[in-house]
């Protein structure tokens, strides 16, 4: 594990995101009689709504005496920033998800690793190894994961079935041929592979192209993790790579796919299983199901990433904390939000007989599945680990100068390069 020096918590305060929108919660201040209140803010996670969440919380408060938790509701769109701004002024929760975990928090200090809540080594080595890359920092883990997401990719395989294709393809040539093939063949009524990202969730163009780069062997930074490594080969043969899709008329950027794949005009699209309730639920008739990455020039691997609870270092209540974790990331839980979408975060190996058997029963009723279990291993750790430095500054820049040169609008290495600039900036500002 690397080592870093460590920044001042109050940087976090002062990176530029929205004031807080919300009264901000300090941590709870010791009791002297009945149970310990801590703050837990949490937007939806795994496929659940935040009157899920609560009712989670709900639950735990009706399950003992000793801790009450009180629920902040969050939205994605501005919730990473409250979080951020409050914690960063020390008025923030004691509990609170991350997605992934930040590394600013790490470095500054700002969370409490898992050792100073009550966790032991056994009660960490069930869970995947995936955790150490996603939450480790310095030798300890930061984060208790909720579960994981892989991106893989989504196809309809009756639609290829119509056009000669038995199966997924299984390299890029395979999936620019098959794309091609149902594209042209079809008048252009139905496109073969939409780039997710090129749509109204434009976002998702972050997943889409860390997917093609880690598979061209690309990697997020120099292995010093001081400098930004899109402009280098594997970044330019990716990037032309998706490029060739739009330039050849194979993809028209604007159609959203999971729309597009629930109504047929869309033939495969590649993202996190997160849409597996929304196109079950649809009732879309055509055969359909999941596939690990085609193989690029270098590998399948694909972005990997996860749902964690935190806990604040400021916190007064640690051990009431560490209580609360424990409930809601245990093996149990964990069995109750993979009926929703992610992947279970323990080795199936390491949990009693009964949860296991939930598990495989879930698993064996959503054959579809399976590839998120194949494609999870194949993620680099170094890619989980360095997408956490200046994730924010990468992110606001991929998504103006990937899409601008995959629409032609700006060459390939100018665009590689100002994505470079813009995280090398956030870099040196953080101060790793």
């Amino acid at each position: 594990m690397m080592y870093f020096r460590r920044t001042r918590l109050a940087a976090l305060a002062a990176t530029g995101v929205a004031a807080l929108g919300l009264t901000a919660c300090a941590p709870a201040a010791p009791e002297a009689d009945g149970p310990v209140t801590i703050q837990f803010w949490s937007m939806p996670f795994g496929g659940h709504t935040e009157d899920d969440v609560r009712g989670y919380v709900d639950e735990f408060n009706a399950a003992q005496d000793d801790v009450v938790v009180e629920f902040t509701g969050l939205q994605w769109a501005d919730g990473r920033d409250k979080i951020i701004q409050a914690v960063g002024a020390g008025t923030g929760p004691d509990v609170f998800i991350m997605a992934p975990v930040n590394q600013d928090f790490l470095s500054s200090g700002a969370l409490a690793p898992l050792t100073d809540l009550g966790y032991t080594a056994d009660d960490i080595d069930p869970f995947l190894d995936v955790m150490e890359s996603a939450a480790g920092h310095e030798g300890e883990v930061y984060g208790v994961p909720i579960g994981y997401y892989a991106n893989v990719l989504y196809y309809n395989q009756t639609i290829l079935s119509e056009y000669g294709y038995d199966g997924p393809p299984e390299t890029w040539d395979e999936l620019k041929e098959i794309a091609a093939a149902i594209t042209t063949g079809s008048g252009g009524e139905v496109m073969g592979f939409q780039i997710k990202g090129m749509d109204d969730h434009l976002n998702a163009i972050n997943h889409t192209w860390a997917n093609f780069f880690y598979a061209a062997g690309g990697t997020q930074l120099t292995d010093d993790f001081s400098t930004a490594n899109a402009n280098t080969p594997a970044g330019v043969e990716a990037l032309e790579y998706l490029k060739s899709f739009v330039a050849e008329g194979i993809t028209t950027p604007g159609p959203n796919a999971v729309g597009g794949f629930i109504d047929g005009t869309i033939a495969m699209f590649a993202f996190q299983q997160l849409h597996l309730p929304e196109i079950k639920a649809s009732g879309l008739a055509d055969e359909w199901s999941l596939a690990v990455m085609p193989e690029g020039p270098e590998s399948r691997s694909a972005y990997v990433d996860g749902e964690f609870l935190v806990a604040n270092a400021a916190t007064e209540h640690p051990e009431a904390v560490g209580t609360f974790l424990k409930w809601m990331t245990s093996p149990e839980q964990a069995v109750r939000y993979l009926e929703r979408a992610p992947i279970f975060p323990y080795e199936l190996d390491k949990v009693d007989e009964d949860v296991r058997a939930a598990v495989e029963a879930i698993l064996a009723d959503d054959p579809a599945r399976a590839a998120l279990l194949d494609q999870l291993p194949l993620a680099s750790g170094e890619n989980i680990m360095y997408e956490r430095y200046s994730q924010a500054a990468r992110w606001e820049a991929q998504k103006q100068y990937l899409v601008a040169a995959i629409n032609g609008d700006m060459a390939v290495e100018d665009a590689l390069a100002a994505i470079d600039a813009a995280v090398n900036e956030a870099l040196e500002v953080a101060g790793y």
